[in-house]
C-alpha cells in the first residue's frame, strides 16, 4: 500500500511540477525519502521518479534517473558520517543533491532553484516521517 501511494504522488508531483510550478516537484521528495527511509526503499523511489519524471517532460529516459540516483546516494553515502536530525545537514545536503541532479539530468544550475528545493525537503521531512509511520510496516513498533 504504501509503495503504491508513493508511486502515485510521484506521479502527481510530477504532472503537477511540468505543468503549473515549471521545475520538478519530484526531486524534493526523492531527497526527503532518502533522509528518513532506507537506501533500497528510496533508490526504488529515484529509480521510478527519474522515470516518470522523463516520460512527463519528454527528455531522455534514464537520464532522471540517474541524477535522482545520484541525488540519493550522496544522503546515504555520507549520512552515517553527520546526524541527518540537525538542520544544516539537510540544507547542504539538499542542496548538493539539486546540484546534482541538475548537472546530470542537463538543466542549469539556478541558485533560487537550488534554495527552492532545499527549502521544499525541510518541509516535507514531517510528511515523510509520518508517512512512513504509517504506511510501512518496518516502522510498527508493539507495545506490551
Amino acid at each position: 500500500m504504501g509503495i503504491l501511494f508513493a508511486l502515485g504522488a510521484i506521479i502527481f508531483l510530477a504532472i503537477l511540477g511540468k505543468s503549473l510550478v515549471g521545475f520538478s516537484l519530484v526531486l524534493p521528495l526523492v531527497l526527503a525519502v532518502s533522509f528518513k527511509a532506507s537506501a533500497e526503499q528510496s533508490f526504488l523511489l529515484a529509480f521510478f521518479g527519474g522515470l516518470v519524471v522523463g516520460f512527463v517532460d519528454g527528455s531522455l529516459l534514464g537520464r532522471d534517473s540517474v541524477g535522482l540516483l545520484l541525488a540519493s546516494g550522496l544522503i546515504h553515502l555520507y549520512g552515517r558520517r553527520f546526524s541527518k536530525k540537525h538542520w544544516a545537514f539537510t540544507l547542504v545536503f539538499a542542496a548538493l543533491g539539486s546540484v546534482a541532479y541538475s548537472w546530470v539530468s542537463g538543466r542549469y544550475l539556478r541558485l533560487p532553484q537550488i534554495a527552492i528545493d532545499a527549502g521544499l525537503v525541510g518541509a516535507s521531512l514531517p510528511l515523510v516521517s509520518w508517512w512512513r509511520e504509517r504506511f510501512f510496516q518496518d516502522s510498527i513498533v508493539l507495545k506490551v
